[in-house]
């Protein structure tokens, strides 16, 4: 039920956002730009790690290829979904 629920919310915030996103970053925003994660959580676990997790003030972008081809897709989706 709880995973029914992320996946509707995210499914619903997803469908307003444009494609495209422009962004400002004011004050002592950090921006962490994250590349194609093709499924591959150890390697989302282990950005995780050593970033941290998203606060007001640390931002992250993922740049899409979440889960094209790897193993963990499902995984790696809903962690993002939580995040």
């Amino acid at each position: 039920k709880k995973l029914e629920s992320l996946l509707t919310q995210a499914s619903a915030a997803l469908k307003k956002l444009p494609n495209v996103v422009d962004i400002e970053l004011k004050g002592k925003v950090s921006l962490i730009i994250v590349g194609d994660l093709h499924g591959q959580i150890r390697d989302l676990l282990h950005i995780l790690k050593t970033q941290g997790l998203p606060t007001k003030d640390k931002w992250f972008l993922f740049n899409g290829d979440f889960v094209d081809r790897g193993k963990n897709a499902c995984e790696v989706t809903i962690i993002l979904f939580v995040l």
